[in-house]
């Protein structure tokens, strides 16, 4: 099981999406990091539900609250992050989440800290009777940007500067199942699937492109202990694809102190 519903994407919100060129124009203006996520965040398993976008999500935020603390650790709900992403895009029983859904509830309400809304073994959407201190814990773990990402080159340049974590979905094979992608190879029979982009690689093509690692969602057994590199290649191949979205999402302010400055992306994008 998967859990990207590919043709329940809300594609037009999408598409009204800033996109990526304020990002492009940072290039050279700052030094490009490649930090160890593996250090930080947990991967886990969506086991046997339709949960990878909210596994996705849940990584990405937790990804931006690390750079926010120049480290620092936490476990967002993943169950949230699914079911809650759900009933945005309307989606009944066992069925995955949108990663437009995933966006809109990372802005408008956040995802709380796992011990207030654990990860059940069944589905079970439900809304936990502690729900009002779910959502004010959930206000606290907010993000406020959202970027359509277009471009390798875009995607290189929002990881390097350290902004945050791209979430996706895509047509998905066994071909991608490798610890290395090189290349995406979609046919007519494909499935979706969502994982989390975090940061640059330093693999790089025979270009001097940095990889991009990329979290799974089916525990440590899956590719290098469940973490992917993907190349620049892929990644450009993917993003030709009518089914690929991947939406970076970026700074956590209810967090302190922070460790990078997005004022002029901000600006720009006039946020």
């Amino acid at each position: 099981m998967s859990g990207y519903p590919i043709e329940l994407e809300d594609r037009e919100f999408i598409r009204s999406l800033p996109n990526e060129s304020p990002v492009l124009a940072m290039r050279g203006t700052f030094q490009e990091i490649r930090l160890d996520a593996k250090q930080i965040l947990q991967v886990e398993n969506q086991a046997r539900q339709g949960s990878c976008a909210g596994h996705s999500l849940s990584s990405i935020l937790e990804w931006c609250y690390a750079i926010a603390t120049g480290g620092d650790r936490i476990q967002l709900s993943r169950a949230m992050a699914y079911y809650e992403t759900q009933r945005i895009d309307g989606i009944r029983g066992d069925n995955g989440s949108t990663i437009a859904g995933g966006c809109k509830l990372a802005v408008e309400t956040g995802v709380c800290r796992e011990e207030l809304w654990k990860y059940p073994s069944n589905y079970s959407p439900s809304r936990p009777s502690n729900f009002d201190e779910i959502k004010e814990d959930a206000a606290k773990y907010k993000v406020k940007t959202r970027i359509k990402m277009t471009s390798y080159d875009g995607i290189r340049t929002f990881l390097g500067a350290g902004l945050g974590g791209v979430h996706g979905g895509w047509n998905w094979n066994s071909s991608f199942e490798k610890k290395v992608v090189e290349t995406f190879n979609p046919t007519n029979r494909d499935g979706g699937h969502s994982e989390a982009t975090i940061c640059l690689s330093t693999r790089e093509d025979s270009n001097g492109r940095p990889f991009v690692w990329v979290l799974g969602s089916w525990g440590k057994g899956f590719a290098e202990a469940g973490w992917q590199e993907v190349s620049p290649t892929c990644l450009q191949q993917m993003l030709k694809h009518p089914n690929t979205v991947l939406v970076g999402l970026s700074d956590m302010p209810n967090i302190k102190p922070r460790k990078f400055d997005v004022n002029d992306l901000k600006a720009s994008l006039r946020i």
